[in-house]
């Protein structure tokens, strides 16, 4: 239905300096308590919608990944066979859109995501935590959600950790929905 990122801080963190960082840099600081998604995070843990108002659909994050193709919820097809599509038609558009993404793909070469400006913004609002000792960790998760944000059955296929100092804008463009990419100091 639609992609939403999750930012998840240590119970350690000082959220009020945080939440601050995280709208000087655009970004939205709205916690929710999935409990399907805390019971995978360390202990303490809080998670915190970045969207703002809306939602993160067309988002730089793993839009560079080799094998990201364009998401189609049950729920999209399922109103195209309510509107009297056969399935040929359905696949037809499927592979339309494929084409299409493969075409904005090669336009959006991974070399190039240093200079994107979203995840540039991602970094500098890190940098900026950990500058300020607001806090020394802070997990990035990519999701396509089917419905509420609250109860999402959300189940993470790993746990990644970098260094911010280490790593380039490139991880997370090339962050897999569901991989929970944690950034330290």
């Amino acid at each position: 239905m639609c992609h939403y990122i999750t930012a998840t801080l240590p119970a350690r963190a000082d959220f009020k300096a945080a939440e601050a960082i995280f709208k000087c840099h655009g970004f939205g600081f709205a916690e929710n308590d999935n409990p399907n998604l805390s019971s995978q995070l360390e202990k303490g843990d809080r998670q915190f919608l970045t969207a703002g108002k809306y939602c993160d659909c067309g988002t730089s994050l793993g839009s560079y990944r080799v094998d990201a193709r364009p998401a189609v919820s049950k729920r999209e097809l399922d109103q195209l066979r309510r509107k009297g599509w056969s399935e040929a038609k359905i696949n037809r558009w499927l592979e339309e859109k494929a084409a299409a993404s493969e075409k904005d793909r090669r336009g959006a070469r991974p070399e190039l995501a240093g200079t994107d400006r979203e995840l540039v913004r991602w970094f500098a609002m890190m940098d900026e935590l950990f500058q300020s000792g607001a806090a020394d960790r802070v997990g990035i998760l990519l999701h396509d959600y089917s419905g509420s944000v609250a109860s999402e059955k959300i189940s993470l296929s790993a746990t990644e950790t970098h260094s911010l100092a280490e790593s380039t804008p490139l991880v997370l463009g090339e962050l897999a929905e569901d991989l929970l990419c944690v950034f330290t100091k």
